[in-house]
């Protein structure tokens, strides 16, 4: 399930709406409110990141003006018999930036030197994934989150993400280019990287931005 704009009540009201004709205020209350809260830390991560290399509050504003948002709610059952549990095979995210909140330890992630790290569940916490345009962004000095999911043998997993999409066409950031990080990416259209995304070309990289805007 994917709500565009979560943060905007009329967008959350429209999602409603056409899922239950009868109305649910609740559900969208409880999805716009949600959104909101969360996207305070999309901002601060990108600030920081922003700051952490020196640049302009300025193009910071830029690309938060710009972002897009979509909501996921995600479910994945208990394996039948005979299959694995490997739920989602490894990956990075399509977007800028994903937030996660899960309620069952079925999160892994891979450190540089590929090994494999268990992301704790907690309704205290939050995971934050860097995602692929963040590696356009940072001209590969951030490195998307690669990252797979488990599944439960008993329990269904469910789980929220926030993620955010440049509503503009994203390119590296000039001042992150010098000898050592030589430019790395073209400019690139995140909703027709999206329409690759899952093409098969795309499927058999790791990293599948490389594939589409690397150089």
């Amino acid at each position: 399930m994917a709500i565009d704009n979560p943060l905007n009540d009329k967008d959350c009201h429209k999602y409603t709406t056409n899922m239950w004709p009868q109305g649910n205020d609740q559900f969208s209350e409880s999805v716009n409110s949600y959104a909101n809260e969360v996207v305070e830390l999309d901002y601060l991560v990108k600030r920081m990141a922003f700051q952490s290399y020196g640049l302009d509050n300025k193009k910071c504003n830029s690309l938060l003006e710009s972002t897009d948002y979509v909501l996921r709610c995600y479910k994945y059952r208990t394996p039948k018999k005979g299959e694995t549990n490997l739920g989602v095979r490894p990956h990075t995210d399509s977007g800028f930036l994903t937030i996660l909140n899960q309620k069952l330890n079925s999160l892994k992630i891979q450190l540089k030197d590929g090994e494999w790290f268990k992301v704790d569940a907690s309704p205290n916490m939050l995971a934050v994934l860097a995602s692929d345009a963040f590696m356009v962004w940072s001209n590969d000095r951030i490195r998307g989150c690669v990252h797979q999911v488990f599944m439960n043998s008993k329990v269904d997993r469910y789980c929220l993400a926030l993620l955010s999409y440049a509503g503009k066409v994203m390119e590296p950031e000039e001042k992150l280019e010098d000898e050592k990080h030589p430019l790395r990416y073209k400019p690139f259209d995140h909703y027709g990287y999206l329409r690759f995304f899952l093409t098969e070309e795309a499927v058999k990289s790791a990293f599948r931005i490389k594939v589409y805007c690397g150089i």
